[in-house]
């Protein structure tokens, strides 16, 4: 039995706060220590899983990241089409684990009118989020449309100038990286990371854009002025940046090969 794991249990319910009864809490708590007890080998999304889960478990852990559903990024010619008011995608859920107050918040508050933020995508807050947008009268800073699927998606996608994470403060959740980062990166268009932890590390170390913490309205302020300021030569270093570390590390071809790779290892041990 090999178990993945995309989130760390019971934290991520505990900081979404979708389940607050303690007792309840515990009985999560013990049923994950058997399940991961019960598995021989535990995958994770995350590095910065490792020693949450290794506290539970003598279970082995390998790292294994989500893999994009796009193959490996052809390169072509970079296409220079930057938008005179900057075009800021989210793509998927909008949720209580997503930063939306604080970004109804800025949109609220900014005076900033070089920007237009389209969130696609669905979720509990949705209704909640739309109804915040007309209520402040934001429409012309904020919008949210509708689900995309296959084509249409990638038509939609290519057409941002960058693209937006949101993740709100937590331990586990400043420890996941959400799978449409693997998705941003096959774009090649840089990435704004509005959260805190291992997504904003990565982000920053690689240089494939900028990052602000979860609860800073002014650095995410700065991410959106350093993202519009850019020439071509600096977007066009995002796109090789982005491209090239989609195929090292999240590519479907790589990560497949990885995946095969790691259930012959563990065949091969428990013959042994």
């Amino acid at each position: 039995l090999i178990l993945w794991v995309q989130d760390l249990w019971p934290e991520s319910v505990v900081e979404t706060g979708y389940i607050k009864n303690k007792f309840s809490i515990k009985i999560i708590k013990i049923i994950t220590k058997i399940i991961y007890k019960n598995s021989d080998l535990i995958l994770v999304q995350s590095r910065k899983f490792i020693k949450p889960i290794r506290n539970l478990t003598d279970t082995k852990i390998k790292f294994f990241p989500n893999p994009s559903e796009f193959k490996k990024v052809n390169k072509k010619k970079f296409v220079y089409n930057k938008s005179k008011i900057m075009k800021i995608y989210y793509a998927g859920n909008m949720g209580s684990a997503q930063n939306l107050k604080n970004l109804i918040k800025f949109c609220q508050l900014t005076n900033k009118k070089n920007f237009k933020i389209y969130l696609f995508g669905d979720g509990s807050q949705k209704k909640w989020l739309k109804n915040k947008i007309r209520e402040s009268k934001i429409q012309k800073k904020i919008e949210v449309r509708k689900f995309l699927k296959d084509k249409n998606f990638v038509k939609e996608m290519k057409k941002a100038d960058c693209f937006l994470i949101l993740l709100s403060s937590g331990n586990a959740l400043s420890k996941t990286i959400p799978a449409k980062f693997q998705t941003y990166l096959y774009f090649g268009k840089p990435i704004i990371s509005w959260s805190d932890g291992e997504v904003s590390f990565i982000t920053r170390k690689y240089n494939l854009g900028f990052s602000a913490k979860s609860n800073s309205l002014k650095e995410f302020s700065n991410c959106i002025e350093n993202v519009s300021k850019m020439r071509k030569n600096q977007i066009k270093k995002y796109y090789y940046n982005n491209t090239d570390f989609f195929n090292k590390h999240f590519s479907l071809n790589k990560c497949s090969q990885d995946l095969l790779k790691i259930f012959k290892d563990q065949i091969n041990g428990q013959n042994t």
